[in-house]
């Protein structure tokens, strides 16, 4: 199964990013994974290849396109 996970950035910070990066981990050792954040403080190096995607670390509401990248990996 082909599975994009998108987030608003991937950080070190603990809490939700922490368990988000296990999920992903989890998730890629079955299954074809892409993370796609919108901001990358380099602390992590994710389990799976890695796409940015400016917009989606805004903290207000506001729309991301994101339709280039589901039809270049075409998830499930």
């Amino acid at each position: 199964m082909r599975i994009l996970h998108v987030a608003d950035r991937l950080t070190d910070r603990g809490g939700a990013y922490t368990w988000m990066l296990g999920v992903v981990e989890a998730l890629a050792e079955d299954h074809e994974v892409r993370l796609v954040v919108g901001e990358d403080d380099g602390a992590v190096t994710p389990p799976c290849p890695l796409a940015h995607q400016p917009g989606l670390e805004a903290r207000e509401a506001s729309p991301v396109e994101l339709d280039d990248l589901v039809l270049e990996f075409a998830p499930d």
